[in-house]
């Protein structure tokens, strides 16, 4: 009869611990408070998870470093270095999923067509990214970067093509150039490394009169027309 109890009073006292462990789970995985202000976490090459996690709970953005700690371990998770958004009205789980899927902190940043590149530092200090720019002019007319890509030009902007990029935070002005420059070269296809520098001068020198000369979509293909024609 004694074992019986000492085993009927074991399994109530694990009970009642696994009870109190999963319960004080729960309270430390709900989110801090309904304050959706974002904060920005970098995390570096080399950096503990322990101190990322002290950092967030002097933020006030996690209740508890030992409950992180315990779901990191069991999701499995790795770090991944970049820029993260959060915030205190995310639960645990949220939090640690976008830090264990590397879901980094994307800035949206638009370059309009027959924009300049001298107009970058503006329209970069719009989007968060105007330490940057000067990084991004320069990066524009670098003879190693214009030789890269066989651009015939002193400077790539022919080749920074327009569009809407989503990029990290820590996005350099190189890396930027860099982007904007094979996105135009997947746009215009494998045909295009056929035409001698010469031939391809030509081409974007016609389309950046075009671009200037045309005040709506439709008048492009007819200015076109005009100039190919004279």
């Amino acid at each position: 009869m004694k074992k019986r109890h000492l085993l009927i009073l074991s399994i109530a006292i694990i009970a009642l611990i696994s009870g109190s462990f999963f319960f004080w789970l729960k309270i430390n995985s709900q989110a801090v408070s309904n304050n959706k202000a974002s904060v920005f976490l970098e995390i570096k090459q080399g950096m503990t998870f322990s101190k990322i996690l002290t950092s967030l709970y002097e933020k006030r953005i996690i209740r508890s470093p030992l409950a992180a700690k315990y779901l990191w371990w069991l999701k499995r998770y790795q770090l991944k270095t970049g820029y993260y958004q959060l915030s205190a009205d995310m639960d645990l789980n949220e939090i640690l999923d976008i830090l264990g899927r590397g879901k980094i902190y994307l800035i949206k940043v638009t370059f309009p067509e027959g924009f300049n590149f001298y107009k970058i530092p503006q329209l970069l200090d719009g989007h968060q990214l105007q330490d940057i720019s000067q990084d991004f002019i320069k990066a524009v007319k670098d003879k190693r970067l214009l030789s890269k890509y066989n651009i015939p030009f002193e400077t790539a902007e022919g080749y920074l093509f327009p569009s809407t990029y989503h990029v990290p935070k820590n996005i350099t002005g190189y890396e930027m150039v860099e982007k904007m420059i094979t996105t135009f070269l997947k746009k215009v296809g494998k045909d295009w490394s056929i035409y001698s520098p010469a031939k391809q001068k030509e081409i974007l020198i016609m389309a950046s009169i075009i671009e200037k000369e045309a005040a709506a979509e439709e008048e492009r293909s007819t200015i076109a027309s005009v100039f190919y024609n004279r």
